[in-house]
């Protein structure tokens, strides 16, 4: 319950910081501190918890591992995956998403968090990118459809209309997809 609320924007902050080729990231003592001390006040710690509630998550719920000393990073990419899109859908920050669309590494974040709460300010978002990058990623829309918790008449409808217009273009001759 409580520790996720800290260990939400831990786990954003993670999955932007992506390095190397698999994703694997991991953060120091030193770097996470920082991040987490103002969440926990929320849940009636003090900042200065912080290593306390580092030392307790590793040793209580095993979501964080020390993978060497100091060095800390989530168990599972699918555990910082979920955690990052709480994060985005609670703070509708879609403009992470909106902003990473099409890139592989980020497409389970996008669909988690469609399905946490209405879809419907991210899926605007989307549509207003180009129009390649939307038809590039075409396939990814949808599935944000199908994922979503709820998405408003108005978006479905753009989404519908979106799609009709890069067909007639395609059956005019426009760039293949």
């Amino acid at each position: 319950g409580k520790s996720l609320q800290v260990l939400q924007p831990l786990a954003l902050h993670m999955h932007e910081q992506k390095q190397g080729e698999e994703g694997e990231r991991v953060a120091r003592r030193e770097e996470i501190e920082p991040i987490i001390a103002p969440y926990l006040v929320s849940i009636g710690l003090k900042a200065e918890d912080a290593s306390g509630f580092l030392d307790s998550i590793r040793d209580r719920s095993g979501l964080l591992v020390e993978q060497g000393l100091d060095i800390f990073g989530f168990q599972h990419q699918t555990f910082q995956e979920y955690l990052a899109a709480r994060e985005i859908a609670e703070r509708a920050k879609f403009d992470v998403l909106i902003s990473h669309f099409g890139d592989s590494y980020w497409q389970e974040v996008t669909l988690l968090c469609a399905g946490i709460r209405d879809a419907s300010d991210l899926l605007r978002g989307i549509l207003s990118l180009s129009d390649e990058k939307v038809t590039d990623h075409w396939r990814l829309v949808l599935q944000v459809m199908d994922e979503a918790l709820s998405v408003d008449e108005e978006t479905r409808k753009a989404v519908f209309f979106h799609l009709i217009h890069r067909v007639k273009i395609l059956a005019r001759g426009g760039k293949a997809v």
